[in-house]
C-alpha cells in the first residue's frame, strides 16, 4: 500500500468517524412537518447561526446547533421555519422546539 492510499484510507476513516459524532448530536430529535407538530406544546422559538465559514453544508452546523439547544430544553420534534444565508459559507436557521408529551399531560391534568 503506497503512501496515497493509506491517507485516502485514513481520510475516509475520519469522515466516517465525523459523520457518526454529528448525527448522534441530535438522537432523540425528530425533524417535524407542521403536521407533525399540529396541537403539540410549543416550546420555544430557536435561532442558530453555523458559525463563519463553514465551507461545506453550513445549513447542517446551524441545524445540529438547533437541535442541541432543543434537546436541551426537553423538546423532542423540531419545525425548520427558515434557513438564511449570510453571504456564502454560514448563515442562520430558524426553528421551533416541540413536545407532544407536555400538551398530553397537561390534558390530562386537567
Amino acid at each position: 500500500m503506497n503512501h496515497f492510499q493509506k491517507l485516502i484510507s485514513l481520510l475516509f476513516i475520519f469522515f466516517i468517524s465525523f459523520q457518526i459524532q454529528a448525527r448522534s448530536t441530535i438522537e432523540g430529535i425528530v425533524i417535524a412537518s407542521s403536521s407533525d407538530v399540529n396541537g403539540c406544546y410549543l416550546i420555544k422559538e430557536i435561532t442558530k447561526s453555523s458559525g463563519t465559514m463553514k465551507f461545506s453544508n453550513w445549513r447542517h452546523h446551524a441545524f445540529r446547533r438547533a437541535s442541541i439547544q432543543a434537546n436541551k430544553i426537553g423538546a423532542t420534534h423540531l419545525l425548520v421555519e427558515n434557513y438564511e444565508p449570510h453571504g456564502t459559507f454560514h448563515g442562520n436557521v430558524t426553528t421551533e422546539a416541540y413536545n407532544p408529551e407536555k400538551h398530553k399531560k397537561s390534558i390530562l391534568d386537567d
